[in-house]
């Protein structure tokens, strides 16, 4: 999926990176899920976001 991205969309996901560890899937998905205007619900261990 990284191939063709948007050079904009690569440094969001890069942000995301930041925070979400091990989760790029997950960033990409939810981003093109918000970007088609749609809505995303993150379900997730609690405490699982590094800070």
């Amino acid at each position: 999926m990284r191939n063709q991205m948007n050079p904009t969309v690569e440094r969001i996901l890069g942000n995301i990176d930041k925070v979400m560890t091990g989760k790029r899937n997950v960033a990409e998905l939810s981003l093109i899920a918000l970007l088609a205007g749609g809505h995303v619900l993150l379900e997730d261990v609690p405490g699982s976001v590094r800070r």
